[in-house]
């Protein structure tokens, strides 16, 4: 079977993120003052073939905490879902 998962990865909370302290920055600069928190964070997609939905969680879980993240500063969550192309 073939399964799409959407990765989403973000700092812990506590982690200081200098680019989104430049961006609210930027945003105050031009006038949108009613900004006041923003998280940077990163996205991908991934398309992997696995046996059931099960297997396919426990290999992205493998590929995130092995790869697309640092555990120490970064959590991450995702949604998977069966592609039928």
């Amino acid at each position: 079977m073939i399964f799409l998962s959407k990765i989403y990865v973000k700092y812990k909370s506590g982690i200081s993120d200098p680019e989104s302290i430049n961006i609210l920055s930027a945003l105050d600069k031009l006038g949108f003052n009613n900004a006041k928190n923003l998280s940077t964070g990163k996205f991908f997609e991934l398309t992997i073939e696995s046996k059931d939905l099960k297997s396919a969680k426990n290999e992205i879980k493998e590929i995130c905490n092995q790869l697309l993240t640092n555990p120490v500063i970064e959590q991450y969550s995702f949604d998977v879902y069966e592609f039928n192309q």
